[in-house]
């Protein structure tokens, strides 16, 4: 068991520790308990707790329903995308 430090990172204890998927850490539910896997060890580690940082805020409602914890992701998906919309749409206004 583990408390998580912040979701945006793979970094708990020890660089590049847990596996992430879309900026987040990658987790598995198991009973509604929150699994991280673990690189380093090679297992599921069970979070007590997990640090929804900064842009991740929105993450937390993903997690806190039980219907949607399976795509706690598309909220940093999102966020993420429409920043690079934003990006994109400047460079294009900007060249004309």
């Amino acid at each position: 068991m583990t408390l998580d430090m912040n979701i945006n990172s793979s970094i708990n204890y020890l660089e590049d520790e847990y596996q992430m998927q879309f900026g987040l850490k990658k987790l598995i539910f198991k009973n509604g308990i929150p699994y991280g896997y673990n690189k380093n060890l090679n297992k599921e580690i069970k979070f007590l707790c997990i640090h929804c940082q900064g842009g991740a805020k929105g993450v937390m409602r993903f997690l806190y329903y039980k219907q949607l914890r399976d795509f706690y992701y598309i909220g940093n998906l999102v966020r993420v995308t429409k920043g690079k919309m934003k990006l994109l749409i400047k460079k294009i206004i900007s060249n004309k």
